[in-house]
């Protein structure tokens, strides 16, 4: 017979101890992310000042994620800095009064939100500016009107789809 360093009567699983509690060496984010996938969905907040944009991408979304809807630069600061955070952002660009960069730089320089993935959309591509998304920590760029296809995939490659 085989020799079983582990007589317990619960399943091995690599990501507990034995308190059943995530291991800290896999870090805090991952503990946290592993907690998430078994309770809730995945949260996506989506800023965009035209209001029609953002229900369609509701409407899209709504099924597999938690989606939070903000028309203003300031609604979607706020939202995107309560507790608890958004686990990715979809940002429009062109916005009045703040544009997508100034969020996305003001999200990134806060230790609180700098880790949240940030997606921008946009109506007006130039090649430039989506360098400049990418240089201020975005992690796609995305050309209005949305491939819903391409949109879901990369939410999924950035959160995952199964938090729940």
């Amino acid at each position: 017979m085989a020799y079983n360093a582990r007589s317990t009567s619960r399943p091995f699983d690599p990501f507990v101890d034995s308190a059943q509690t995530p291991l800290r060496i896999f870090g805090e984010e991952l503990a946290r992310k592993v907690a998430l996938m078994h309770t809730e969905p995945a949260t996506i907040l989506v800023i965009d000042d035209i209001q029609d944009n953002l229900l369609v991408i509701e409407s899209l979304l709504e099924s597999t994620y938690q989606v939070k809807l903000a028309n203003s630069a300031k609604q979607g600061l706020i939202i995107a800095q309560t507790v608890p955070h958004p686990d990715l952002i979809l940002l429009d660009v062109l916005m009045p009064y703040m544009d997508g960069y100034e969020i996305c730089k003001q999200l990134k320089e806060h230790p609180e939100t700098s880790h949240i993935p940030i997606i921008f959309l946009t109506a007006a591509y130039y090649k430039e500016n989506e360098q400049k998304g990418l240089a201020l920590g975005a992690v796609a760029y995305v050309i209005k009107p949305i491939n819903p296809h391409l949109l879901k995939t990369l939410i999924s490659t950035h959160v995952g789809t199964s938090h729940g």
